[in-house]
């Protein structure tokens, strides 16, 4: 869950919306990523449901960090293939500068891994509190069994049984961040 990686997707998605399609299907398979970008996206998600867009989910292969938060976050209807995981975990950062600045990016931090946990825990039939104590020390990993008990999922489904996604294409580099330059450099 990268800018560059979520363009394709939000085109994807708006068209798909803008067509009137009423039933959008995300097959997720992810790492996760920005919160920031992954905060976005569930916004965006959220206007169109507003318009009468129902969202169904399916993990297939994993969804863990910001691909959790995305599952818990804005699909109305969440299944997952028995051949997949989820992970949920608390946001990480790296930060340089004064202690001032290290002490705010913390600050920062703690306050995003708060709504997160509020946004998991909301669908989970778990507390929030009990949330945090999950993720407090570790990342919790759950197979479909343990995600079914805990409400993380509302059911499976057979891999086959899926529709074709749409390949997005994948997002074009240029050759500074191909380097590792990055845009700013």
């Amino acid at each position: 869950v990268s800018d560059r990686e979520m363009k394709p997707v939000i085109k994807k998605f708006n068209e798909l919306v803008n067509n009137g399609e009423k039933v959008i299907l995300f097959r997720l398979n992810s790492y996760g990523g920005s919160v920031a970008t992954g905060m976005d996206f569930i916004q965006h998600v959220e206007e169109a449901k507003k318009q009468g867009v129902h969202v169904q989910c399916v993990v297939d292969s994993k969804a863990m960090s910001m691909g959790f938060v995305f599952l818990q976050g804005f699909c109305d209807e969440r299944l997952m293939t028995k051949r997949s995981i989820l992970l949920a975990h608390n946001g990480s950062t790296k930060t340089s500068g004064t202690v001032e600045e290290a002490q705010e990016s913390s600050e920062i931090l703690k306050a995003l891994n708060d709504g997160m946990a509020e946004i998991c825990a909301s669908r989970l039939t778990i507390s929030v509190d009990d949330y945090k104590k999950k993720i407090e020390k570790k990342a919790w990993t759950m197979s479909w069994k343990e995600a079914l008990d805990v409400g993380a999922i509302d059911g499976l489904v057979d891999p086959m049984a899926l529709p074709v996604v749409y390949k997005l294409p994948l997002p074009e580099l240029n050759i500074l961040e191909l380097l590792g330059g990055g845009k700013n450099q």
